[in-house]
């Protein structure tokens, strides 16, 4: 065997030395829980949407403002539950 091609199978690794970046990941916030998270967030938007539904029902200018923060607070609690029921789902 010609010395240039032994040098090209030394390079190859058999196994990787370091755990993945996932494996990492995984061991470091292995604390880390996703329901809480949401759980947190959802009680935010509602919060916010309690205030949103006061300030909406004043006349002015801001009417439109807060009916328009309503709509999106609204949306962005239908997408935390729909990620909620599928986080669910998948962890029974």
């Amino acid at each position: 065997m010609a010395s240039s091609s032994y040098r090209h199978i030394r390079l190859a690794r058999e196994k990787p030395t370091r755990s993945s970046i996932y494996e990492s990941a995984i061991k470091n916030h292995a604390w880390f829980d996703p329901l809480s998270e949401i759980n947190r967030d959802l009680r935010i938007i509602e919060q916010s949407i309690g205030d949103c539904r006061e300030k909406a029902g004043m006349p002015g200018r801001s009417q439109d403002h807060f009916k328009r923060m309503l709509e999106l607070f609204t949306c962005a609690r239908e997408s935390l539950l729909d990620i909620k029921k599928q986080y669910l789902k998948t962890a029974t």
